[in-house]
């Protein structure tokens, strides 16, 4: 999916920062339009979800969507802007910290 990682890209707001092309294999294509992408991958025990929009409320509409949808497992997404965090804790989103390790 390089074409859709440099689409995301191109938004002001988005989770691909650092994201290599192999992650994304597998993703499934939830929502696409011109203010907003929203795609999953499925993990052993959690849905990651990838994102890029141009503002908040866009990106809560189509979490809503999924959620309303798919979402039956819990989902994991991160790249969040402070700005962004009330808006998805009104659909039920809570911010949770982890730590991994990549050394």
């Amino acid at each position: 999916m390089p074409s859709i990682k440099t689409d995301a890209q191109r938004y002001p707001f988005h989770s691909f920062h650092a994201v290599e092309d192999g992650e994304l294999e597998g993703a499934v294509l939830h929502h696409q339009s011109d203010h907003c992408i929203l795609l999953s991958v499925a993990e052993e025990s959690r849905v990651h979800l990838y994102w890029a929009c141009e503002s908040d409320i866009e990106l809560q509409k189509a979490l809503q969507a999924y959620i309303d949808c798919y979402q039956k497992e819990p989902v994991y997404i991160e790249f969040i802007p402070e700005s962004f965090v009330s808006s998805l804790e009104s659909i039920g989103f809570t911010e949770h910290s982890e730590y991994i390790d990549y050394w």
